[in-house]
């Protein structure tokens, strides 16, 4: 049994304990290198002609578009800018994908299908890595550990479809990645305090470079991967032989998060506190929790039986090897006790009847542990098999070289019983295909209001069709219907005529969706353009009702439908299925380049501006809503006004006899910044308008540079003051 000295469980001297079985160096280097080759020749291949397939559904196509789009509009890396295809100008998806090397590598082969399979290949590699490195320093026999790398991505990546095990991963295989990386950085901190100095040293540096990487690429997805990384380093200090190594652990925790937080703290706060779910969680449509909360692995039983039968290993394995005496018990351990903590949790939401709402399930955090699941399952597999190895005739060696062999043929059985798509999986697991298709109404929205560099911005387009689609589980949450609708629309015509089948033709649309959407647009969206007490979704921001003066407001040009508008005349109508038509209608004078507003409501509260907005007869055209009052005088109209779209940023510039105040179809933010080359004699102020539109007071002629950028060490704190504003005028108690 375990001993505990000092506060750390060590093993008693005269316990003799069965150290993994392990390949000579000289032989293991080539099994490792073979098994590599294997991996990614077989990714290439599979990812390669199940392209189509790669990025599974709505999730893989977003994250596809959100590739091209930064690669095309957001310059450089470790900074979110400014994003005008999405919303109002808002802040980018908060995923840096120029700073993540799949990504980086796929679009060499273009953005067709080149772009999903190589992407999806390094992010298997960085898997395989990931679970080497873990279960070679947790105490995984190298076999074993192999086994695992190869189980967990062919029950994960689409090598066969339906993918056995777990379907979240197969619409997100960057997901991969966050789970790689804390992996590693996990693996490099068990060995601190047991190796030399330098080494040790060398592990702590390692840990903050992995988790900086983290931090820059996948911000957001700190929440779910760093409780992993501190219950499980807690189980590394726990499980320390000696009080040096207690000490030393302690230490490299110390000396990271120091310059870590100094770096990311205030950045991060902001990036995550403001947020629609800190003013308006109850805004977000309920999810009740049921008895397979607590992983992904669960999440449909009846069409993923392996997928509960593999969990079911893995954690047989995780009993298995808690009950001998080998290094991997302490960890053992600590991967059923933190399995236990999700299950527990899980019985006491259930219990108490608590619907969750806004954030990820609780199947993320056990994602987060996908590698110590197929590690476990693994070692079981083997440990069953070297018993059986045992009783041969022929020895144990024989049956190592054999299950060697196996480990590293089996896996291209799927080219061997690998067919074309059929109809039926075109149709049930290609619901938003890749890349998307033109149809008339793409090709006539790019040639009127398609971003370029260096040209005017023209309008945007908004899609308020789908939202009585079909009777949702949800009826008061529309945007439930308007997926359904969306992913008939794509179906049929190539095109879901909503998100990215519109960016990846650079036209910009009002829709957003961004874990980081800002409070202030969701009270515009959900007051002003939705049902009154419709529900949301952390992500979305849609709209289901139409109002012209609103959507002009906002810059919107045209207005997708699926039923005519009364007295329009649509520009473009196109047929969507057997029964279904699509209209496409254009707004009279929307606010493009900028409106002169030459009146001002001055209101004291968020409430009190959306129900100005609200009233009956109020002129958006010619009256602003602000915060603070201006100065006493005349507000002139104002001519000559250009906003001008460019990677990055915006220019503006505008003349006006006297003083004026520009309402822009821009978002309001304190991370914006303003370049004025030319001004009148007072510099232009900026103000909050409408509630989340950029005003601009100035007098005679007004030109220069507007740019949003959101880095962890230049103005980190805007977002910050944002809140403020928010604090200010009581925004949270906006009611629905």
């Amino acid at each position: 049994m375990l001993q505990k000295i000092g506060g750390s469980f060590v093993f008693p001297q005269n316990l003799q304990v069965e150290a993994p079985a392990a390949w000579p160096l000289r032989k293991s280097v080539p099994v490792v290198v073979a098994n590599a080759i294997s991996l990614i020749a077989l990714s290439l291949l599979m990812f390669r002609l199940q392209a189509p397939f790669t990025y599974f559904s709505y999730d893989g196509t977003f994250i596809l578009s959100t590739v091209k789009t930064q690669a095309e509009w957001v310059p450089g890396m470790a900074t979110f800018f400014m994003d005008f295809l999405r919303g109002i100008g808002g802040l980018s998806f908060p995923i840096d994908t120029q700073a993540i090397p799949g990504f980086l590598l796929g679009p060499f082969g273009g953005t067709g299908n080149w772009l999903p399979a190589v992407s999806a290949t390094w992010f298997a590699c960085e898997f395989a890595v990931a679970v080497l490195l873990l279960g070679r320093v947790i105490g995984f026999s190298l076999s074993a550990t192999l086994m695992a790398a190869w189980l967990g991505l062919l029950g994960a990546l689409p090598y066969v479809i339906l993918t056995p095990f777990i379907e979240r991963l197969w619409g997100n295989p960057h997901l991969l990645s966050t789970i790689s990386f804390s992996g590693i950085a996990l693996a490099l901190f068990v060995p601190i305090g047991r190796v030399p100095r330098a080494q040790s040293l060398a592990c702590g540096v390692g840990i903050f470079v992995s988790l900086t990487y983290l931090t820059i690429a996948f911000p957001l997805m700190l929440p779910i991967y760093a409780p992993i990384l501190v219950f499980f380093g807690a189980v590394c200090v726990i499980a320390a032989s000696t009080r040096a190594e207690v000490s030393w652990k302690l230490g490299t925790v110390a000396a990271i998060s120091v310059p870590y937080l100094a770096c990311f703290g205030v950045w991060l706060a902001g990036l995550m506190l403001y947020s629609k779910l800190t003013y308006f969680l109850t805004d977000m449509a309920p999810s009740p929790v049921t008895w397979t909360w607590p992983s992904l692995l669960l999440e449909k039983p009846a069409v993923r039986p392996a997928g509960v039968c593999f969990y079911g290993i893995a954690l047989l394995g995780g009993v298995v090897a808690a009950f001998r005496a080998t290094p991997l018990r302490p960890f053992a351990l600590g991967y059923l006790a933190f399995n236990g903590l999700l299950w527990a949790v899980t019985a006491v939401l259930i219990l108490t009847g608590v619907e969750w709402r806004g954030g990820p399930p609780g199947g993320y955090f056990d994602m987060m542990i996908y590698p110590l699941h197929a590690l476990f399952a693994a070692n079981l597999v083997y440990l069953s098999a070297s018993h059986i190895a045992k009783r041969l005739q022929h020895g144990r060696h024989l049956a190592v070289i054999a299950g060697t062999a196996a480990i590293f043929l089996i896996p291209w059985g799927t080219v061997a019983f690998w067919t074309p798509p059929s109809q039926s999986q075109w149709r049930t697991y290609l619901a938003f295909p890749w890349p998307p298709q033109r149809t008339p109404i793409v090709d006539f929205l790019e040639h009127h209001i398609a971003l370029h560099p260096g040209e005017p911005f023209r309008g945007r387009v908004v899609n308020v069709a789908g939202s009585r689609f079909v009777e949702a589980e949800l009826p008061n949450a529309p945007m439930i219907n308007q997926h359904y609708y969306d992913a008939l629309t794509a179906y049929y015509v190539g095109n879901d005529h909503r998100e990215y089948g519109f960016w990846y033709y650079d036209i910009p649309t009002l829709e957003e969706t961004s874990p980081s959407t800002s409070p202030f647009f969701h009270v515009l969206m959900s007051r002003l353009l939705n049902p009154k007490g419709a529900w949301f979704f952390r992500v979305h921001e849609w709209v289901s009702a139409f109002d012209a003066d609103v959507l002009g407001q906002l810059g919107v040009k045209y207005v997708l439908t699926e039923q005519p508008l009364p007295a329009r005349t649509p520009v473009v109508q196109m047929d969507v299925g057997a029964s279904r038509t699509q209209y496409l209608y254009e707004l009279a004078d929307p606010n493009i380049s900028g409106r002169a507003a030459t009146k001002v409501a001055v209101v004291g509260n968020a409430a009190d501006a959306v129900a100005r907005l609200r009233a009956v007869g109020h002129d958006l055209r010619d009256e602003a809503v602000l915060f603070e009052p201006l100065p006493e005088g005349p507000l002139a109209p104002v001519r000559n006004n250009r906003l001008t779209v460019e990677r990055g940023f915006l220019t503006l510039s505008a003349d006006a006899d006297g003083r004026a105040l520009l309402v822009l179809p821009l978002e309001f933010s304190r991370c914006l910044t303003f370049d004025w080359s030319k001004s009148g004699q007072a510099p232009p102020l900026t103000l909050r308008a409408n509630l989340d539109q950029t005003a601009i007071l100035f007098s005679g002629h007004v030109e220069g540079r507007i740019a949003l950028r959101y880095r962890p060490l230049s103005n980190p704190a805007c977002r910050l003051r944002d809140m403020l504003d928010a604090a200010r005028v009581d925004l949270g108690s906006v009611p629905r």
